[in-house]
Parts: structure tokens; C-alpha cells; sequence
């Protein structure tokens, strides 16, 4: 579940199933692009790291 308000520490979203999505609410983010740089998947999640284009 994206952009719940949880408390704040290590590991907090991976118990949660949680994540911060900068296009989904409350931030709704509009890029032109996106790109995945690098993801990495385990037993305790998935972490991505997105580069926006927010410009042309």
C-alpha cells in the first residue's frame, strides 16, 4: 500500500508491505519520464529507485 503514514525508522515499510510512490497521492508527481536506475528484490521486499524528467 502506497503513501501510508507510518512511523519513521529502518525497515518500517518492509513490514508493512508499504512504499513511497511520488505519483500517487497525497504527492501526485507528473513527470514527462521515468526511468528505473536499479532495483533490488529479496525475501523482505523490492526497493527501486526512479529518476523523474520533470523537464523538457
Amino acid at each position: 500500500m502506497p503513501n501510508r503514514d507510518i512511523p519513521t525508522g529502518p525497515e518500517t515499510r518492509l513490514a508493512c508491505d508499504s512504499a513511497v510512490v511520488l505519483t500517487a497521492e497525497p504527492f501526485l508527481l507528473a513527470p514527462l519520464a521515468t526511468e528505473e536506475l536499479l532495483t533490488l528484490s529479496g525475501k523482505r521486499g523490492r526497493l527501486a529507485t526512479i529518476a523523474y524528467t520533470l523537464t523538457g
